[in-house]
């Protein structure tokens, strides 16, 4: 409705300059559990949470979103190897032909090769505040906007509304992860993960692509990260490099989900998993 547009600017301009306090319900989402089947829901592994939030709050992170990508864009922050929030990417087709690509050298040229697969436990779920807030500032997103980010990420929090129990007002805030439902969760996250992509590149590792051809480290799609290297001893210490990162910015590996596997040639193929 173009009649509420500058009602809205003028309420934004206020919250960026922190004149005003918004009321609860602007940061407060709710979300409903609804159950993966009809058996059980009784479990917290047994639904799937879908939050729904004020819409006055959605079109100003939206914007706020908008602003950050332009940054990001402009000055080449995210690394080209996360695919997980960039636009137009594909993701899964990228992926692919990097595999295929690797899985044709070591098979034709009888290349060695070590390659994991990573995971992250409950990754949008557990990325600490402070590191979301700390790497804004490092990647020097507007100051203002980052201080209101600050103050927004402080106030969230989501009542719970579950089958045969939506008059409970279970409300609970926020104090790790994203804003499920927040259209600026997806890119908040990729510039969490983006320095230890960052790293990676840095560090020299990785599968060789041909005699003079370039070297690729990894690939991430959002949370989920594969590491290429050319032995054992390499991948080793790769991975030693995620789990430091990840100690330090407060996030855990789902270890029964992560794997690895070793191709070596000698006189013959072998796989090691």
């Amino acid at each position: 409705f173009t009649s509420t547009h500058s009602s809205l600017v003028s309420y934004y301009k206020q919250l960026l300059a922190n004149t005003i306090i918004p009321p609860e319900d602007f940061y407060k989402g709710i979300t409903y559990l609804i159950p993966k089947s009809t058996k059980n829901y009784l479990e917290p592994k047994d639904l799937r949470p879908i939050t729904c939030l004020n819409g006055v709050y959605k079109l100003l992170t939206s914007m706020i979103s908008n602003k950050i990508s332009e940054h990001v864009n402009n000055n080449h922050i995210i690394t080209k190897e996360q695919l997980g929030c960039k636009k137009d990417a594909k993701g899964c087709k990228e992926l692919l032909i990097i595999d295929s690509f690797i899985a044709s050298q070591v098979s034709k040229k009888k290349r060695n090769a070590s390659i994991a697969w990573i995971d992250y436990q409950k990754a949008f779920d557990s990325v600490p505040h402070r590191w979301l807030i700390e790497i804004l500032k490092i990647y020097k997103i507007d100051g203002k906007v980052v201080d209101l980010l600050e103050r927004l990420i402080k106030t969230w929090k989501v009542i719970l509304h579950l089958p045969n129990f939506s008059s409970s007002k279970l409300c609970i805030p926020i104090n790790r992860g994203i804003f499920q439902g927040d259209s600026l969760s997806p890119l908040l996250f990729c510039l969490a993960l983006n320095q230890l992509s960052e790293l990676l590149n840095e560090s020299g590792m990785g599968y060789k692509l041909g005699r003079n051809g370039s070297i690729i480290s990894h690939a991430l799609y959002m949370d989920d990260l594969k590491l290429y290297s050319k032995n054992e001893n390499e991948l080793a210490n790769m991975i030693q490099m995620v789990k430091s990162f990840s100690n330090d910015i407060g996030m855990t590996l789902g270890i029964d989900k992560c794997a690895i596997i070793h191709v070596k040639w000698e006189k013959y193929l072998m796989v090691q998993m």
